[in-house]
Formats: structure tokens, sequence, C-alpha cells
């Protein structure tokens, strides 16, 4: 039961994720309640085996709580960015990043557990009531209810949150711009249609897989377009939200009229051929 039910809060989440920015309070508020839900679910009705039991604590629980770690810790990242030169920010930002990596170095033995995706410590690390972690492993769980925590769910939540916002610093270092010049001799080409049409079209080249074998996130997409045309990215969840809510028959203005567009150019080239 706590299978599915986390299964059906994964994608619940999911549509939030990608409607949403990591600081706004409507993903808190999701993540809150979805993580209420589970942990009455699991309270009500346990697990089925010691299997589950573990994989529940081992990925679903730290996957809620990364996130929301996550969502607190960019209101933070925002509330003490400073809003001062160019230079200035950037170490703003080197030295969050630092403090990333200095984490991970600090826990490398759960860091190194978590990636490599080991398994031989599972039930010391993921089954409720096993006592004390060693202090060289992870730290004390820190959930007052020990009913719905174990020694590994709360390490778990540190590093996909810290991964995750190491991912979202480094998306906003590269959005900036360098203090290096341009290439003198490179054309410029300024985006000079209407911003949706952007999110448009770089959610059609996602959705199409032409990148990366398919394997390219949606950020990396928008962040690659928007460097080449000189875009400046904002809040690309909501924007594609906003085409999520146009009327079914032309939800893809732009892409359509695209096909529209080069079909009549090769008509028109082919009314020329003698």
């Amino acid at each position: 039961m706590i299978r599915e039910k986390s299964k059906e809060a994964i994608g619940i989440l999911g549509e939030t994720l990608a409607v949403t920015e990591p600081w706004e309070d409507a993903r808190i508020d999701c993540i809150q309640r979805l993580l209420q839900e589970l942990k009455d679910e699991a309270l009500r009705h346990g697990f089925t085996d010691k299997q589950e039991e573990i994989t529940f604590f081992k990925e679903s629980k730290p996957f809620f709580c990364g996130h929301l770690m996550f969502a607190y810790m960019t209101q933070k990242f925002r509330l003490d960015s400073p809003d001062w030169s160019e230079t200035f920010v950037r170490q703003f930002y080197q030295a969050k990043l630092n403090d990333i990596n200095s984490f991970f170095d600090d826990h490398k033995e759960i860091v190194s557990y978590y990636r490599s995706k080991a398994d031989h410590l599972d039930e010391v690390l993921f089954i409720r009531g096993r006592g004390s972690c060693p202090t060289w492993l992870c730290t004390q769980r820190i959930d007052a209810d020990e009913r719905f925590s174990t020694l590994g769910d709360y390490p778990f939540s540190q590093i996909i949150a810290n991964e995750l916002t190491a991912r979202y610093i480094n998306e906003l270092l590269e959005g900036r711009p360098k203090d290096t010049p341009n290439d003198p001799d490179a054309p410029v080409l300024k985006w000079t249609g209407d911003s949706i049409n952007f999110y448009e079209l770089a959610y059609g080249i996602h959705c199409t897989g032409q990148l990366n074998n398919g394997n390219a996130e949606i950020i990396e997409v928008i962040r690659v377009l928007a460097k080449a045309f000189g875009v400046e990215v904002k809040r690309p969840y909501r924007r594609f939200a906003e085409i999520k809510r146009r009327k079914r028959i032309s939800r893809t203005q732009y892409i359509n009229s695209m096909g529209t567009s080069l079909n009549q150019k090769l008509e028109d080239e082919d009314a020329y051929i003698p």
C-alpha cells in the first residue's frame, strides 16, 4: 500500500515541480502535505516487509524531504543574495558552492554510500528502531517521531538537498554574464519575438529528444538557447504552465506557425522551379 501511495505522491510532486519555482510557498505546501499523507499511511498500515520499509526510508522519504530542504535553502539563498556588482554576486554564489562541497567532504562516507547505491548497511540505516549509527557514517536522527524516521533517511535527504542546491547555483552562475569579453567576431542574434514563443520552442526541442540522445534536462535546453539568443530566463516553469492553460486546439501556437511558415516557404520555392 505505501509503495503505491509513494508513487502517486511522486507523480503529484512532479507536476508541482514543473509549474513552480524552488522557493515558492505553493511547492513547500505541496511537499508538506504529501509527506504528512505518507506518514499517515505508514503509521496506519505499516509496511508489508522489511524491503518495503528500506525502500521507503532510503528513497521515497528522502526524495520529499530533500526537495523540502532545497526549497527552504533557496528561500534563504534569495534573501541573502547581495544586490551588488556582478563580481560580488558571483563570489557569493561561489562561496555557497564551497559550503556545499565542504558538506560533501565532511560526510564523505555516507555520501559515498548514497552515490554508489550501496546496500550492505541498509538494515542499519533504513529500518526503524536500530539504535545509534556510527558517528563516522552519519549524524543522529533529528525527526522527533521515531515511528517515522531511521538513522539514514535524514542524511540522504541532506545529500539530495545539497545536490539540488548546487545544481541551482551553477545554473544561476551559467546564466549570468561573465566578466570575460565575448568573441567580437561572433554574430549577435537577439530574440525579439514574444517570450512565450521562446519557451514553447525550448520545450518543443526538449520533448522531441533531439539533444543528448533525449537525456537533456529542460532547464539545460532553456539555458543554452537563452545564452544563444540573449534571453533573460525568468520563471520557466511558470511559462510552461501558461502554455498548458491555453485552449487545447492551439496550445502550440508558435510551433504550429513555424510549420505553416516553412511549408509556405517550400511551396513558394517550388512555384519558381521551371
